[in-house]
């Protein structure tokens, strides 16, 4: 194909501001590239461009551009997959390193479908010897999980081996734990049950709180379901879904005022916490929640704000996005998991919960929240023999729960400080365990920590393993 037919090619309609996603050009550009690996290149250096400029013009080929790769993917020649694969796996690579979130939802999502026979030889090419740099080597990690799309063992078994050296590492002190708990991960997600005793050594000498939760989903705990990871997505929902997120980013700041690196990732997290701080307050003030007790009453608002919090932190969805399967993992896993309440606590959750879906339906938020108050309805007892079962507790609930018996004011910061020492003095739980802070603020007013400057992106201070601005900088 010449350069006539390249000049052809609708790139204007890949530089839009303004309008919808323009299939029909990304279908041609997707078409045209399977065939000439001339357009392929310069698709790809418009992705590079973008990305240089971003700050100077908003459009969308950071979008388009992994869209037109991953609708080419199954016509491509091998070379072509091979080139696809690589750029945008390195694409990834700096999104990491650059904590752009947008991208690194958007590039798994396109790597997905190249799928592992093309995509995880070259994640174990790439991984450098002492996994540095951090965060930039997160996106291999990511992309390793697709091992547990085949039973290769041509393709498995390299990921194994890249997994378990790193862990094995880490376990001998060559490597920090934080560059490499990701590894876990990946084994735990493509079930690899021989790693279970290192996996149970790391978390012992480390005590971080990931290993535990990829100890409980190797042993069937935790459930991941398809749809967990970004490249799980179908195409063109993810497409659709991001390109939707980066509109109203774009409506968001009209005035093109340049941001820092972290607001495309935080604005999502703060905005959220804030929505569901006023949606609770407004609610604790509205008519719908005067039928309720007293008690209930006097708990609506932490009840509510905790929905939503754990509605977005742990199931993605915001008020609008409350389902049935979404209420289900909040109010009967996350809630037992990690609410230090007592049983007369438990017992207000379902009536304050259905009052509230009701209220959003009045407030135009929810349509028909008919069948979710019934479904919540239904649950009430489920919910409190839930919240009661020890087995279904965090380790830091259960610690927390023991200090409440012992009667710890919970909020005197010296009192929970001199009650933790006693108790590890006496106990040394076997197993797992995750960390005791967690636990302590939903039933109480939070704890504050006087704490040295702690940069956004330094790993938390409380030991979670997560980065600052993702864990306790969030409160």
């Amino acid at each position: 194909m010449d350069a006539k037919t390249s000049t052809s090619l609708p790139w204007e309609a890949l530089r839009h501001t303004e309008g919808p996603i323009p299939w029909p050009a990304l279908k041609r550009f997707a078409d045209t590239a399977t065939a000439d690996g001339h357009v392929l290149e310069e698709i790809l250096d418009l992705y590079d461009e973008f990305m240089e400029t971003a700050d100077e013009r908003r459009s969308y080929e950071c979008l388009y551009v992994p869209a037109i790769l991953a609708m080419a993917a199954p016509q491509l020649s091998e070379a072509g997959r091979d080139q696809a694969t690589r750029f945008l796996m390195q694409a990834l690579m700096f999104a990491g390193d650059e904590d752009n979130e947008l991208m690194q939802e958007v590039l798994p999502a396109a790597l997905g479908a190249f799928g592992p026979e093309t995509t995880l030889p070259v994640v174990v090419e790439l991984m450098p010897d002492n996994y540095q740099p951090w965060p930039a080597t997160f996106g291999l990690w990511q992309m390793a999980t697709l091992a547990r799309r085949t039973d290769d063992p041509k393709l498995r078994e390299p990921i194994i081996r890249l997994c378990t050296e790193a862990l094995e590492k880490a376990d001998r002190g060559q490597v920090e734990i934080e560059d490499v708990e990701h590894a876990g991960f990946v084994l735990a997600r493509i079930g690899h049950v021989e790693s279970r005793p290192l996996l149970e050594r790391l978390y012992d000498k480390t005590e971080l709180a990931d290993l535990s939760d990829y100890l409980e989903l190797l042993d069937g705990a935790r459930v991941l379901h398809d749809g967990e990871d970004a490249w799980d997505q179908p195409f063109p929902m993810w497409l659709e879904e991001n390109w939707e997120f980066l509109r109203n980013w774009y409506r968001e700041h009209p005035d093109g005022k340049e941001e820092s690196e972290d607001d495309l990732e935080e604005e999502p997290y703060e905005a959220a916490e804030r929505r569901a701080r006023e949606l609770s307050a407004r609610f604790a003030e509205s008519i719908e929640h005067l039928p309720l007790s007293p008690d209930a009453q006097y708990n609506a608002e932490s009840i509510v704000f905790f929905l939503l919090d754990y509605a977005w932190t742990y199931e993605g969805a915001g008020p609008e996005e409350l389902t049935a399967p979404v209420l289900r993992e909040v109010l009967l896993d996350w809630f037992p998991r990690k609410l230090s309440a007592d049983k007369e606590f438990f017992e207000l959750v379902g009536s304050v919960v259905e009052a509230f879906l009701h209220w959003l339906g009045t407030q135009g938020i929810l349509k028909d929240p008919t069948a979710l108050e019934n479904a919540v309805h239904g649950w009430r007892g489920e919910i409190v023999a839930r919240g009661m079962d020890t087995s279904r507790w965090g380790m830091g609930k259960g610690v927390a729960m023991a200090a409440k018996e012992r009667g710890v004011d919970l909020t005197d910061r010296e009192a929970v400080n001199r009650f933790l020492a006693e108790y590890n003095s006496q106990v040394s739980p076997p197993g797992r365990y995750e960390p005791v802070e967690d636990s302590f603020a939903p039933v109480s007013a939070p704890i504050v920590t006087e704490r040295a400057k702690v940069g956004r992106n330094d790993p938390c201070p409380c030991g979670s393993g997560k980065k600052y601005k993702k864990c306790c900088g969030r409160q």
